[in-house]
């Protein structure tokens, strides 16, 4: 699997606790990744406020990324309890699964305590809508 290939540009500025990004593009898996929001550090774990834009997506890289990570994080003694909650605003060109592509694709992906939650916004497939969770 590919992992971050790199960092383009990156702004941010800090103040106590916050992290404020004010624009960053970074390329995983030959994808540009245009960021922008906020994380904040506290004894609850690292709170997200984010936008995330990208020309487009494919399930089976999001797939190798989060079995990555799950990996990764459970060999970590620092990061297996750090906790990520928080919420990140995608916005995709498109969107493919298996040989059905959606154009455009906008979630929301809510980190939650209990799990991961990926609210759908808008979504076309073939003409229709099909926004979801």
């Amino acid at each position: 699997m590919d992992g971050l290939q790199r960092i383009d540009q990156f702004s941010v500025s800090a103040m106590q606790n916050l992290l404020n990004v004010e624009s960053a593009t970074v390329y995983w898996q030959n994808n540009a990744f245009r960021l922008n929001g906020r994380v904040t550090f506290s004894s609850a774990g690292v709170l997200l406020d984010m936008n995330a834009s990208v020309d487009g997506l494919q399930w089976g890289k999001i797939d190798e990324l989060m079995t990555a990570a799950r990996k990764n994080g459970a060999q970590s003694k620092q990061f297996k309890n750090l906790q990520v909650l928080g919420i990140v605003r995608v916005e995709a060109g498109f969107f493919g699964f298996d040989k059905f592509i959606w154009r455009p694709f906008h979630a929301d992906v809510n980190f939650k305590s209990s799990g991961t939650e990926v609210l759908v916004t808008r979504a076309e497939l073939c003409g229709m809508q099909t926004p979801g969770t």
